[in-house]
């Protein structure tokens, strides 16, 4: 509202009001991104320290949490993910998955075109 309230004494003001819209909240994620930890899975799946997502889980999760367990749970977890097959887009347009992908984008579709979107695009 506070951003909004000159458009209503000039109309010219819509610009600035956007750009404040846009960059206040991307100056606001970067400034913060610095203080987002590592997540235990990436620091083992990239950097393969599991001291280090050992010491991440400890930071996460706290002091009274069995830390060790869920690390290896996560380092079974991602052997299984690496010995599975990789995931290509001939998989998903082929075989049995290509009749739920095309009811999917129709769904999306149909939500965008039958809802307000539609209705300010064709009143406009």
């Amino acid at each position: 509202y506070i951003v909004g309230f000159p458009i209503a004494q000039n109309h010219e003001w819509w610009r600035a009001a956007a750009a404040i819209g846009i960059i206040s909240p991307g100056l606001m994620l970067l400034c913060f991104l610095v203080f987002v930890p590592e997540t235990p899975r990436w620091i083992l799946r990239v950097k393969n320290d599991k001291s280090a997502a050992l010491g991440s889980l400890k930071v996460l999760r706290g002091k009274g949490y069995d830390s060790e367990a869920e690390l290896s749970f996560l380092t079974a977890g991602l052997k299984e993910n690496s010995a599975a097959a990789p995931v290509s887009m001939k998989t998903l347009f082929g075989g049995g998955m290509h009749k739920p992908f095309i009811i999917g984008i129709g769904l999306m579709m149909a939500q965008q075109l039958s809802g307000i979107n539609g209705v300010m695009f064709y009143a406009g």
